[in-house]
């Protein structure tokens, strides 16, 4: 299993952007970590576990 933040693109570190509440369905939230990898600028997020 990738490291927390770990780009699905190109492996790259992460830096974190936010912890968000995205909608799910139409009642339904849930909390997510968006990362911007420090190599290729892609955005992505991951379900935010404590």
């Amino acid at each position: 299993m990738p490291e927390k933040g770990t780009c699905p693109r190109c492996g790259g570190k992460g830096i974190s952007l936010g912890m968000p509440i995205i909608k799910v369905g139409k009642t339904r939230g849930l909390r997510v970590e968006v990362f911007v990898c420090k190599d290729c600028d892609l955005v992505f997020y991951e379900k935010y576990e404590e």
